[in-house]
């Protein structure tokens, strides 16, 4: 079993709380990519609306707003398997100089 924490903020003031997941090995091994890049994933419910998100200390790497729904993990880890290694590295480049 292969677990990963994702950061979720809580309304109304943004109270963080780190959250535990269960994921597939494809999902574990994309967390792990974007974990040793600095990146951090995370997650705040907004009503009927949830924003994904993969940032670091520069920035917002990419983000997504889904609609709240019973499969929340499935989404996330959906989300965590779009990461783009190749992609975050320049993105970390554009911060560096």
């Amino acid at each position: 079993m292969n677990q990963i924490d994702v950061t979720e903020f809580i309304r109304p003031n943004g109270r963080k709380e780190i959250r535990t997941l269960t994921v597939d090995d494809e999902t574990f091994q994309k967390y792990n990519e974007l974990i040793q890049l600095n990146f951090r994933v995370t997650v705040e419910r907004i009503d009927s609306v949830v924003s994904l998100c993969i940032e670091n200390h520069y920035a917002d790497f990419k983000s997504k707003l889904i609609k709240y729904n019973p499969n929340i993990e499935t989404n996330i880890c959906n989300f965590i398997k779009e990461f783009n290694k190749e992609e975050a590295e320049k993105f970390i480049k554009l911060y560096e100089n």
